[in-house]
């Protein structure tokens, strides 16, 4: 029986760019979510060729069938699986697959994917037999799918496999509506994926929204980065005036537990995070004409005598939230990853709120309003999608993260320049935001 040789610690290293305390820490992070297989595909072969040869190898025989036909849509079914459980590793989530043959019909989900129930069986089971990936049935009666945990031999295959994964990118889909009514948490932090009943939004070929991302995303093709795929503009409850965040897969990767993210390379070279500092605050201000402090957070933090990340935790939920009913209790947060530090007493609480509707009645009165989160989302989108813009006219490429861009370190200076550009211009002040700027740790940090 085959084996699989371990991709030596210093060349894996070097390959991704990611120190090797960060990749320990990465792999020491439990899975807390699931996800339905995407289109994703292993599209820089020549870098992936060595490990999928080495992994084939241990699976030829349980993958084998005597039917050309049938070896074919193996293929397709291992090819598929296993570049969604590269992405399952880095993001932290199991694989969840329907086992029920409904979900193979032509217009269902994995139907779409022209998968068939037989295919996606065989190579599952291949990589359950040899250890690679770990069960748990899904329960019938409440729905449930089946999900797939990558085991510590799997996930030290995946490792080097980072920047060969890539989403299909799809011009009806540059800009898309979730329908769903979503949660004061799913509200708030939308997510493109996992949604199969999303809508795309059609708009005419000239309208600016479509302009610039097909310009950027058709700049991006050419790009390399970590788990490549197009950039879309999402909105949320079927409303396109609520959401417009800037979505991609590469946002999805850890970058506070482990630093990941800001540890890939954009084209080879190490990058920066040009980051809004206390955004969705500062904008609230700026919407009234006034500034807020710098680290806006830690002020109110220090005046309410309590910890920056519990004030963040709490504004950034009552943000988003219908009403004053938020979820604090320690259970929630430890189910989510969240630290016990970070979730504030209700003491805590009161202070905090005490603090920002004395000296901030501009953030005080909108919070827990019900549309103000989706709101600000929509201006985010706007700056960023601006900024990229003019950073593509520049010659530059830039991807976004929630509220900061993430570009190659070179180009440090022309980032903070066209976000600070985009919004004052978006918010209509003539005063700048507070950037702050993250390093990768092959980069100097600067104060």
């Amino acid at each position: 029986m085959h084996t699989i040789s371990e991709t030596r610690r210093d060349k894996t290293q070097l390959a991704l760019g990611i120190p090797q305390l960060e990749m320990d820490a990465l792999l020491s992070l439990p899975y807390r979510e699931t996800t339905l297989l995407r289109n994703l595909s292993f599209k820089n072969l020549g870098f992936a060729k060595k490990t999928l040869i080495s992994l084939h190898k241990v699976l030829e025989e349980d993958l084998f069938h005597p039917r050309k036909d049938a070896r074919k849509r193996i293929k397709i079914a291992y090819r598929l699986i296993m570049a969604n459980l590269v992405a399952c590793v880095f993001q932290r989530k199991e694989l969840s697959v329907s086992g029920t043959a409904k979900s193979y019909l032509r217009k269902e989900y994995l139907g779409k994917r022209f998968l068939t129930k037989r295919a996606v069986n065989k190579v599952l089971t291949a990589l359950e037999a040899n250890n690679l990936i770990v069960k748990t049935k899904g329960n019938p009666l409440s729905k449930e799918v089946n999900k797939y945990l990558p085991t510590k031999q799997l996930e030290k295959l995946c490792l080097p496999l980072i920047y060969s994964v890539e989403e299909s990118y799809d011009e009806r889909k540059l800009i898309v509506v979730n329908p769903k009514k979503e949660t004061e948490t799913e509200r708030y932090y939308a997510n493109t994926f996992n949604i199969e009943d999303e809508q795309t939004l059609i708009l005419p070929e000239t309208h600016p929204d479509i302009v610039k991302l097909r310009r950027i995303n058709e700049a991006l093709q050419k790009a390399t980065f970590a788990f490549k795929s197009p950039i879309t503009r999402v909105y949320s409850n079927n409303d396109v005036i609520q959401g417009g965040r800037l979505y991609c897969a590469f946002q999805q990767l850890p970058d506070r537990r482990a630093r990941i993210r800001i540890n890939t390379l954009l084209n080879g070279l190490p990058c920066v995070e040009a980051d809004l500092s206390c955004n969705h605050p500062a904008m609230l201000m700026a919407l009234n004409g006034k500034q807020i402090q710098q680290d806006w957070y830690s002020y109110v933090a220090k005046k309410a005598n309590c910890n920056r990340n519990q004030v963040k935790f709490l504004v950034t939920r009552m943000i988003g939230a219908k009403d004053r009913s938020i979820d604090l209790r320690p259970s929630t947060a430890k189910q989510n990853g969240i630290p016990l530090s970070d979730i504030p007493s209700v003491c805590d609480r009161e202070q905090i709120e005490y603090v920002i509707k004395s000296e901030f009645p501009e953030i005080g009165n909108a919070l827990c309003s019900g549309g103000i989160g989706v709101f600000l989302q929509n201006l985010e989108g706007e700056i960023l999608l601006n900024a990229m813009d003019d950073l593509l006219n520049q010659g530059i490429p830039s991807l976004p993260v929630h509220d900061s861009l993430f570009i190659q370190h070179t180009f440090e200076k022309e980032a903070i320049s066209a976000i600070e550009k985009s919004w004052t211009d978006v918010l209509g002040v003539d005063f700048k935001p507070w950037i702050k700027v993250d390093y990768s740790d092959h980069l100097p940090s600067k104060p």
